[in-house]
């Protein structure tokens, strides 16, 4: 038998006078596929109203309380976002945009939040003092990406599915469930399990898949433990089912055949998400085909805790698998800790490790409705893996590689992980989901129609709405480790262009970034090195940022936020 070794290691944690931080407003979530809002020029009559609508595959559900402003159905057989722009090019229309779903609470009241830095990392005192903003923006993607997150498999040492923080997002086999049918005795479902209705222990080849080390159940709560309810913890896909497959023993030992059997039946019960927060200095060709042969989900693994001495290893050179394994399907992550650094103890690897993830502090779920902290890659791996959730719930119909595309084209720059992991940065959920939202909508755009002869259409002249947030003072060291974090938000689909201008000249630019309808985005202006110098000789000095934001009709809103330089 093959022994696995675990990569997290615990520690308990005591948590005294922690308030509930109450949530307030709204946020918007995924936009209404099937629903558009559509503003019409003053003066068409109803039955000009009613040609466009039928041209664009409309047809009007109610009149809304403004003035030539409706909400309207689209036909079956028609995307909203190709009748959205069919409305836009109509002579006569203002401007058309999706009908958004929008959810209470910005942020959770759980009363242990304050306490995620990796969902947000406000500078708190978590152990050492945190680095403003060195998390994963999970709690920004919330206000973007509603709705059910896609099914993870917890492959590990089990899961508590009755702690009060895990059980509403627990997994249950749609085909052992109900009528009884959870302890009848009976394979159901008719796949040599019987009564396998919360996922199965193959350990001990039974159906009640409970944690007898604590492992599972706390990457479960990293995970998906409910959000805003009151209690304790939030994870960072908090609304996908967590699917517990029991491989490892209550001393944290596994072997290989085990979790064979356990990939193939997340795939058999519709996990899109497989966990992996374990490894071996040994890699198996029988678990490297296994994984290749299910392309269709995305295999997170830890990169490992490093050597007896408690430094990391790189993994180039000493692989740990199955972080090291060459399939397309798979991400390995290292451990960063609340100040961007790479954790001590975390393995890396510049061509074997593709990005970084909090791994230092994490508080979560343990048996028995408590809550611990630990320390390891393995806290790492499941904020990838409910990030990789929280996309595929945003882009149901996205493929594995696209999402793992966009964990890595998604990940904030960290100059720690720089030559250390392909990708060179730590985990950015909300930059992964608009990446991969960005893709899908390029996926499905329709061609541009010319339009017909005649006189100019009637266009939406209206420049578009924008928010710019940026600090108002930083300093000029500050600026040139961490760059100058912006946070815009465009109330219609739009482009921004940014520009810092320090004495009329530009020291740093980014853009076009899209940023659809309602949504908001973060964008990280990096100072280059040969413009540093000159920058710090000049400080105390007044920058200004310029935000340029263009619409889809062409129409341009130019903000300029002023920003005091200091030494």
């Amino acid at each position: 038998m093959q022994r696995f070794f675990r990569t997290g290691t615990a520690a308990a944690v005591v948590v005294v006078g922690v308030v509930a931080w109450a949530a307030t407003g709204t946020a918007l979530a995924a936009g209404a596929r099937d629903e558009i809002i559509v503003r019409f020029e003053p003066g068409l009559n109803a039955a000009e109203r009613d040609a466009i609508r039928a041209e664009a595959g409309t047809a009007l559900d109610r009149v809304l309380p403004v003035g030539g402003m409706q909400l309207l159905d689209v036909a079956p057989d028609r995307s909203a976002l190709a009748a959205e722009r069919a409305l836009e090019r109509e002579d006569g229309v203002l401007y058309a945009e999706p009908n958004a779903t929008r959810r209470l609470f910005l942020r959770p009241n759980d009363p242990l939040f304050p306490q995620l830095w990796a969902m947000e990392n406000t500078g708190q005192i978590i152990g050492t003092p945190g680095t403003p903003d060195a998390d994963t923006d999970a709690a920004d993607a919330w206000d973007v990406a509603g709705g059910a997150g896609a099914v993870v498999a917890v492959v590990d040492s089990g899961v508590d599915a009755g702690h009060p923080d895990l059980a509403p997002n627990a997994w249950r086999n749609p085909g052992e469930s109900g009528s009884g049918r959870e302890s009848n005795g009976v394979d159901d479902d008719g796949n040599g399990m019987v009564d396998d209705w919360r996922g199965w222990d193959f350990v001990g080849n039974d159906s009640n898949p409970a944690d007898e080390n604590g492992h599972g159940t706390h990457l479960a709560g990293t995970i998906g433990a409910r959000r805003g309810n009151a209690l304790g913890v939030a994870g960072v896909a908090d609304n996908s089912p967590l699917m517990a497959l029991r491989v490892f023993d209550a001393t944290g030992s596994g072997t290989v055949a085990d979790a064979i059997s356990a990939y193939a039946y997340a795939a058999r019960k519709g996990a899109r998400v497989v966990n992996l927060s374990f490894g071996s200095g040994r890699g198996f060709r029988a678990e490297q085909d296994a994984i290749a042969a299910l392309p269709g989900m995305l295999f997170v693994a830890a990169a490992g805790n490093g050597g007896l001495d408690g430094i990391g290893d790189d993994n180039d050179r000493a692989p740990q698998y199955p972080c090291a394994y060459p399939v397309p399907n798979l991400v390995c992550v290292a451990a960063s800790d609340n100040q961007d650094r790479l954790a001590r103890f975390s393995n890396f690897g510049p061509s074997s490790v593709d990005l970084g993830a909090p791994g230092v502090d994490i508080l979560s779920t343990s048996p028995g409705g408590g809550y611990e902290s630990y320390d390891g890659t393995s806290m790492a791996a499941p904020h990838v893996s409910g990030a990789a959730a929280l996309l595929w719930g945003a882009t149901p119909g996205a493929s594995a590689s696209a999402v793992g595309s966009a964990l890595l084209a998604g990940a904030d720059p960290v100059a720690a992980f720089s030559g250390r992991t392909v990708s060179g940065g730590r985990l950015n959920v909300l930059t992964s989901l608009r990446v991969l939202l960005d893709s899908a909508r390029l996926a499905t755009a329709p061609a541009p129609v010319a339009p017909p002869p005649g006189p100019a259409a009637v266009r939406d002249r209206v420049a578009p709405r924008l928010s710019v947030r940026v600090a108002r003072r930083k300093r000029v060291g500050a600026l040139f480790r961490r760059g100058l974090a912006v946070r815009l938000r465009c109330f219609e689909a739009c482009a921004a262009r940014l520009r810092l201008r320090v004495r009329g000249r530009v020291v740093a630019g980014a853009g076009p970034r899209s940023i659809l309808a309602g949504a908001g985005r973060r964008v990280v202006l990096r100072i280059p090195v040969a413009r540093r110098a000159g920058l710090r000789a000049a400080a105390p000095a007044r920058a200004t940022l310029v935000v340029r934001a263009t619409d889809r009709a062409g129409n341009t809103r130019r903000v300029t936020v002023g920003v005091l330089l200091r030494r």
